[in-house]
């Protein structure tokens, strides 16, 4: 039988509470009608406040992982978010398909909602040296971007504008700024794009702090890459979907919000 079913490949963190990391990225997917297929970066010691610890898998088995997923599946898109060491992104970028001729999303990961470590200080500029020209779209908030940033100029000054576009300098295809971290009665997440076009989706702040809202963002972009949108429709698609089920927040712990259930 014929499958119709888009698969894509997340590889990420494990967060056992639930909200964030590949166990969100595959409730997203499939409510999103794709196949998730996933692969550990690394375990977290995590519940609904924060991150307190994480242990990098090995490189090695993330190696041979990979190359098994693409030798079996017609992967059509790979979403990457928590890398947690230079090792691992190396491993990563060795064992993907050269060229790879499908869609690459990456979220950089830096810390946790709760302001947990979620990764070693060297990993930012293996990113940008390394993963940055493979990806075609990558969503930073600008805790994330400013890290990026810094990966790229060692001689940044802290107060320097944070305009993202010398990232495009790396080979990246798209950056959709997120703007979660900022403060305001508004977010406003901001897509750029090589050929200087700007997409601005601007929502309502809602009161509270929410658990792996940049995880199922980037999620369900590649969701709807996967199903041939282009990358400007997929992102307002996305948005309207993070937001949807944002509307519909559950407090299962003590901690963060998690997002509700999608409605058809």
């Amino acid at each position: 039988m014929q499958n119709l079913v888009p698969i894509v490949l997340c590889i990420g963190g494990l967060d056992p509470s639930g909200g964030a990391g590949i166990t969100a990225d595959l409730v997203t997917l499939r409510d999103l009608k794709c196949h998730g297929t996933a692969i550990m970066t690394a375990n977290t010691l995590q519940d609904s406040y924060n991150c307190r610890a994480y242990f990098p898998t090995s490189a090695k088995l993330l190696k041979q992982q990979i190359q098994l997923l693409f030798d079996d599946f017609n992967i059509a898109v790979v979403k990457v978010g928590m890398l947690g060491s230079a090792e691992i992104v190396d491993a990563l970028v060795d064992a993907l398909p050269q060229p790879l001729n499908i869609p690459l999303v990456l979220d950089p990961i830096w810390q946790a909602g709760g302001g947990g470590s979620l990764t070693e200080p060297d990993v930012f500029p293996k990113i940008v040296q390394r993963l940055l020209p493979l990806c075609t779209l990558i969503t930073p908030n600008i805790i994330e971007l400013e890290q990026l940033l810094k990966a790229l100029d060692q001689s940044r000054l802290p107060t320097t504008s944070l305009d993202p576009t010398p990232l495009f300098s790396t080979g990246v295809r798209a950056i959709l700024v997120t703007g979660g971290e900022t403060s305001g009665e508004h977010i406003e997440d901001n897509l750029y794009t090589l050929d200087h076009k700007l997409y601005c989706h601007r929502w309502p702040r809602k009161s509270g702090l929410f658990h792996g809202t940049g995880c199922t963002l980037s999620t369900a972009i590649c969701a709807y890459l996967a199903h041939h949108k282009s990358l400007a429709e997929a992102v307002t698609l996305a948005e309207k979907y993070l937001h949807q089920r944002l509307d519909d927040y559950i407090q299962f712990g003590h901690g963060q919000f998690f997002m509700g259930s999608h409605k058809q």
